[in-house]
């Protein structure tokens, strides 16, 4: 009895803390979940949870963050191949203006950069390369490969109450992981 009652409090005690912090209690579980994916031990229910909660970022980003989900979609279900994506937004990107304006032609630019600095380019290229060349055309790329499970390299989805940090690395469990190189290419 007295055991029925202690894991009864548990479970509310972390039922009341989900409610109150919804998006530290996603946290903590993607967290273990990564924790556990290192052993081998993440259960066939929580795989399928997450290849159909990728897939659900994929038709939610193409709205809106189509480049983001493009990039999402071809690291998962993809061949391999280099992916060109769309300039629409990454040329009007505040972190890549930034960059761009301290390039003089035919100078490149590589590195990381802190997801707060442009969250919606986040999603989808990090790290990134610029490229201003001479003859006017502006070549952004990024690797896209994922971190090896138990790296603890998180992306922080931005849902409001329910904003979360996801291990990269769940990708490596959910996904068929095809690494590639995504392309934007415009004209300045």
């Amino acid at each position: 009895m007295v055991r029925f009652l202690s894991i009864g409090s548990v479970l509310i005690t972390s039922l009341i803390l989900a409610i109150s912090n919804p998006g530290e209690a996603l946290t903590g579980y993607f967290k273990d979940l990564e924790r556990r994916a290192v052993k081998g031990e993440e259960h066939p229910i929580e795989v399928a949870g997450l290849q159909a909660s990728y897939a659900g970022m994929v038709v939610v980003g193409s709205a809106l963050y189509p480049e983001a989900a493009q990039v999402l979609y071809e690291f998962c279900w993809g061949g391999g191949d280099d992916v060109e994506i769309s300039a629409d937004y990454v040329r009007q990107s505040p972190f890549i203006r930034k960059k761009l304006a301290g390039l003089r032609p035919g100078a490149r630019w590589s590195g990381w950069y802190k997801q707060t600095e442009d969250v919606r380019l986040s999603y989808a290229f990090n790290p990134i390369s610029i490229e201003k060349r001479k003859d006017g055309e502006i070549v952004v790329t990024s690797p896209i490969q994922v971190a090896k499970i138990g790296s603890g390299i998180y992306t922080r989805l931005y849902m409001g109450p329910l904003t979360f940090d996801l291990p990269d690395s769940l990708m490596r469990i959910a996904c068929d992981e095809t690494d590639y190189i995504s392309v934007v290419r415009w004209r300045e």
